[in-house]
């Protein structure tokens, strides 16, 4: 009887070990360097990267079509580049508004959606707060010198603006071009 006890305790005890190797394991696999929070996290913070590209076209699409609809409704000689252009929608996106004729833009609204980046040249910090919402909890940086995690607008030539994610390591990595001529 007693040997029958003696081998049911150390049934026990390699049981009870077995059990804290898997959970260990399992432990690690769900929250370890490659774990699946960690993948998570990672895949929603690239989701808000993009989904900041996709805003930005978007606001310049709805610019683009209502150039359209201005040079459509002045007549025949009016031409959409009378109303749109890459220095108007920069100009716009700095929430500045032109005239019904195509003037420059020189009135300052209310909704400003990108400023100047401090320190930068035909760079462009963007106000993530005057973005969709559901993006604005991502990248709370400030447009100052040592800010950490912000997004911002690089002129790269005449005709390309890319869109850069700064993060708090003070790395840029490239999103994506906007896409200042719309495919409508």
């Amino acid at each position: 009887m007693k040997r029958e006890n003696g081998l049911t305790l150390t049934a026990l005890v390699i049981t009870i070990i077995i059990l804290l190797v898997l959970a260990g394991v399992s432990l690690r696999f769900i929250v370890g360097e490659n774990g699946v929070i960690e993948k998570a996290t990672t895949v929603e913070a690239e989701y808000n990267k993009s989904e900041v590209l996709e805003e930005l076209n978007l606001i310049i699409t709805e610019k683009y079509l209502d150039a359209y609809k201005k040079a459509t409704k002045a007549g025949k000689d009016a031409k959409i580049e009378q109303y749109y252009n890459n220095e108007k929608v920069i100009k716009f996106l700095k929430g500045y508004s032109g005239g019904e004729s195509g003037e420059d833009y020189t009135v300052q609204d209310s909704k400003i959606i990108i400023e100047d980046l401090v320190g930068g040249t035909d760079e462009y910090f963007i106000r993530i707060s005057e973005l969709n919402k559901d993006i604005s909890s991502y990248a709370k940086g400030k447009n100052e010198e040592n800010s950490k995690d912000f997004f911002f607008i690089k002129k790269e030539s005449e005709d390309v603006y890319k869109v850069y994610y700064r993060n708090s390591r003070r790395e840029n990595e490239e999103i994506g071009a906007l896409q200042l001529q719309p495919q409508v």
